[in-house]
């Protein structure tokens, strides 16, 4: 897709293309006001290895690495200077560097994160300066984006101002979640329906604690179910053999992968969805998607949109991570009281209605809005940067056209270079390679450029 006029030019950082991020964008780039761009890091990952048709209805490219960087989004951040930057994480060397520097350069920009997990062990050296680099961005940056009311809650702790939190969860085409079936009859020959979503790695999802739970609750009560899991994963052959040893295995079905309508398909057939994720699980998206079904969602309390959403007994279930016995009841409870499927499932519906694409498109306006303001302490932080600015510059020049970022933009771009939109042919250009970085990073005044253009 082409550039197209617009007030607030938007170049977003994230891992790869996802169903939900899709509609996201999409419906970003409808907005006459809003010019964006995506830069993915990758096309699949062997996790969420998607077939669908992804990344489309919207402007987007993927890294192109050389020493396992993404030079060119480091340009952009130079040539745009009026643009707006969301960087999804802090967990790769683009992004990084792309922190930096627009930390350096006082530009605009957001963090948009899941939920830190705070209790993930590191080198205590590195841990202390992790931290106090995070605390160092956290005041440049712009906003500072979380999934859900634990992300932003763990932010504060990491030390990120009040002020510039943001609760910006993942976003649901919600239409596509409507179900095709009503909801639970209740009717005792009618079996009940449940599922689970996600990597099958016990370590991570939990579906043996799934699979244990369900198999006690069956025990005391009798009643016809069918379980479906929908993943692919190491540990397939050791839920077969685990649903056999429980003598639950004619009401398993191990499903393997779902394309995201095959899925959404699913959903809107089934009852109930189990979410026993053991470990730190920052904001899964099948709780939100199950709850998009009006299902009754049962998730441990280590799952980040689980103690987002869920209210406990209102609109779903929440139970201790790694707790059988727990969940067990849970399912009983439901067992024997097949009516509050229904209600349940209809509430989560409700809450999940409380979060539209359009209110995602709203913060995000209202970030760009807020951010465009010009603002006293804003004017006195570029008087400053023109009183020192001219040193700064002259450095930074230097290591951006250095003989390592030459080579680099040399293999990036061996017969021109990108500029402001235009092409500019630099196979005879005076000054070879340094005059390519000049150009690339806009290191050039303007004037000198139209010189160099004439």
């Amino acid at each position: 897709m082409e550039e197209k006029p617009g007030k607030y030019r938007l170049h977003w950082l994230t891992w790869q293309p996802t169903p939900y991020n899709d509609f996201l964008f999409q419906a970003l780039s409808a907005d006459p006001e809003i010019d964006l761009t995506i830069h993915f890091r990758e096309r699949v990952l062997t996790s969420h290895p998607w077939q669908s048709n992804l990344a489309q209805g919207y402007r987007s490219r993927y890294y192109h690495r050389i020493l396992g960087v993404d030079w060119y989004v480091l340009s952009v951040a130079f040539r745009e200077r009026d643009a707006f930057y969301v960087v999804a994480g802090w967990d790769h060397p683009t992004a990084i560097l792309l922190i930096n520097l627009l930390s350096l350069m006082k530009r605009r920009f957001a963090i948009w994160t899941d939920t830190p997990d705070l209790g993930h062990k590191r080198n205590p050296l590195f841990d202390f300066l992790r931290s106090q680099w995070l605390k160092w961005v956290f005041r440049k940056a712009t906003k500072v984006m979380g999934t859900g009311r634990r992300a932003i809650k763990v932010l504060r702790s990491m030390g990120a101002p009040q002020s510039k939190l943001i609760n910006f969860p993942f976003f649901l085409d919600l239409n596509s979640f409507t179900r095709e079936k009503d909801p639970f009859s209740g009717d005792v020959l009618q079996p009940i329906r449940f599922i689970s979503v996600g990597r099958i790695k016990n370590c991570i999802k939990g579906h043996d604690i799934a699979l244990r739970a369900l198999a006690l609750a069956v025990q005391r009560v009798e009643r016809r179910f069918t379980f479906f899991i929908a993943g692919t994963g190491p540990d397939e052959e050791k839920l077969k053999a685990l649903a056999a040893q429980l003598g639950i295995d004619k009401g398993t079905r191990i499903l393997g992968w779902l394309e995201p309508e095959e899925l959404q398909k699913l959903y809107r057939t089934v009852d109930i969805l189990i979410h026993p994720s053991p470990v730190h699980d920052p904001f899964p998206n099948a709780v939100l998607e199950g709850m998009a079904a009006g299902l009754v969602v049962l998730a441990s309390d280590v799952s980040g949109s689980a103690k987002d959403r869920i209210d406990h007994g209102i609109n779903g279930y929440i139970h201790p991570a790694g707790d059988v016995q727990a969940l067990a009841e849970q399912i009983e409870l439901l067992l024997r009281n097949p009516e509050k499927i229904a209600e349940m499932g209809q509430k989560a519906r409700a809450t999940a209605e409380r979060w539209p694409i359009e209110r995602g498109v709203g913060i995000i306006k209202a970030l760009l809005n807020e951010a465009y303001e010009v603002k006293p302490t804003q004017l006195h932080g570029i008087s400053f940067f023109k009183k020192f600015g001219l040193r700064f510059k002259l450095i930074l020049a230097s290591c951006l056209t250095s003989k390592l970022v030459q080579i680099i933009v040399s293999r990036l771009f061996p017969d021109y270079v990108p500029f402001h939109g235009l092409q500019i042919i630099v196979n005879d250009m005076q000054g070879g390679a340094k005059a390519k970085c000049n150009l690339l990073f806009g290191i050039y005044e303007s004037a000198e450029i139209r010189f160099v253009l004439q």
